[in-house]
């Protein structure tokens, strides 16, 4: 069954579809690997090098919580790391792991990665989109054909809160044009953004956006970090000491009550990149439980 089937199932199923944020570990001792399979998420999104810190490959970790944990997972690729040869060759060997679903990003860009690493950026995202359909297809970067087709299922990155709109308008439509499947969304804890947002494109283009979107809500930290678009009367909500589960449980009922049924959930991130995941697990529990 391929992942826009699974979400369409999954949604008549419960009313709704969450895909959660993961940390791959950075090291080999699965330190929160218990409570990550504890979640009870419908996908998992195995993100890439967060904050540029090392950490172990999507792919890998990405395999191992499918064919251990039999747990439904998105891998992450960036472009910032590897050259055209070394994405694509990462690409085929996904495949021969049966991991078909992948997420494409720029990559974080770290303050501290720049002064020890180089960024590759060989690909943007529109064109390694393309290129990934061009392995449905058979077909390398190259030109050259492959022994066999991929079977890829593409997501790309959307932000409803970027300035000046027009231009994350305009790139929506481009990765769209160039084969993405389905969006995530940066988290954006405003209804009034994204409302206007395809308010805005359909006003652009004459139609609404046709793939899937799932609406990032990131379940918030005081103390470690945050990122998105955070109103002052949620930033306000957190000074007064209400919790990040029900903040973010009052914004995902607002996005189901609005039709938008498909949740991206960002667990809250602490000091050095520790995750609570038993707060994602909590949400999902309540919201499936209404």
């Amino acid at each position: 069954m391929g992942f826009i089937q699974e979400i369409e199932e999954t949604e008549t199923k419960f009313g709704n579809v969450f895909i959660t944020d993961i940390s791959p570990p950075k090291g080999v001792n699965n330190v929160g690997y218990e409570s990550i399979i504890n979640i009870n998420s419908d996908f998992l999104l195995i993100i890439d090098s967060p904050g540029g810190s090392v950490r172990s490959a999507p792919i890998p970790f990405a395999y191992k919580l499918s064919y251990q944990e039999n747990q439904n997972v998105i891998f992450t690729l960036n472009c910032r790391d590897m050259n055209k040869l070394a994405i694509q060759s990462n690409l085929l060997g996904a495949q021969m792991l049966n991991l078909n679903n992948v997420f494409v990003v720029n990559g974080d860009k770290s303050t501290k990665q720049k002064k020890s690493a180089k960024t590759v950026n060989d690909y943007t995202t529109t064109t390694l989109i393309s290129d990934i359909v061009n392995l449905n297809h058979g077909m390398d970067f190259q030109q050259s054909k492959l022994d066999s087709i991929a079977t890829f299922t593409v997501g790309s990155a959307i932000d409803f809160s970027k300035v000046p709109q027009i231009n994350e308008i305009k790139l929506v439509r481009k990765k769209i044009t160039n084969g993405t499947d389905f969006f995530i969304s940066q988290p954006c804890y405003d209804t009034s953004l994204i409302l206007d947002f395809h308010k805005a494109y359909y006003s652009q283009y004459g139609y609404r956006i046709d793939k899937p979107i799932f609406y990032g809500v990131q379940m918030l930290s005081k103390t470690g970090r945050n990122w998105g678009f955070i109103p002052e009367d949620v930033e306000n909500e957190m000074k007064s000491n209400v919790s990040s589960l029900e903040i973010a449980l009052k914004f995902v009922q607002e996005l189901l009550s609005l039709g938008f049924n498909n949740i991206y959930l960002v667990p809250p991130i602490e000091n050095g990149g520790v995750r609570d995941y038993y707060m994602a697990q909590l949400l999902i529990k309540k919201i499936r439980s209404m």
